[in-house]
């Protein structure tokens, strides 16, 4: 079982009403979807959690200390296979295309395998960042994902 959650290099302001959705493309299925719903306006710091994989959380002021930054939950394992896909892609949407510089150059990854303690960060180039949609992007990370898989 393994998870993702999407972070911040560099500190950032949310808004309320700001909706980050991610999910897993292992190949042609698309799963483990997460949706953080920000019912507050605020700061994520750096090296905060901005979404995650696998369910449903809304933050609000009273889930949030005061005077703190904004951070969501942690991600939900979702099961995969044994077998390594075709692709394995991140869907990342986020409130408006406003968000994509951020995307671009300060946000990362983190994977996690249930059960194991080391938080896989990864790092992704420019191009492996496809629009989709409206405010809708797929990170191509199978050649940096497959030898963490195993």
């Amino acid at each position: 079982m393994f998870g993702f959650e999407l972070m911040t290099q560099q500190a950032f302001t949310v808004s309320k009403g700001d909706v980050f959705s991610t999910a897993v493309w292992w190949g042609k299925n698309k799963i483990g979807r997460g949706v953080d719903f920000y019912h507050v306006s605020g700061y994520i710091y750096s090296n905060k959690r901005v979404a995650a994989t696998g369910r449903f959380h809304y933050v609000d002021k009273d889930s949030q200390p005061y005077f703190s930054s904004i951070e969501t939950k942690s991600c939900a394992f979702v099961p995969f296979q044994n077998q390594l896909p075709p692709s394995f892609k991140v869907e990342v949407k986020l409130p408006n295309d406003t968000y994509y510089d951020w995307l671009e150059r300060h946000a990362f990854l983190i994977f996690r395998k249930k059960g194991e303690d080391d938080n896989i960060l990864l790092y992704f180039l420019p191009h492996s960042i496809e629009k989709v949609g409206n405010a809708t992007y797929l990170i191509d990370i199978f050649n940096i994902i497959k030898k963490h898989l195993n």
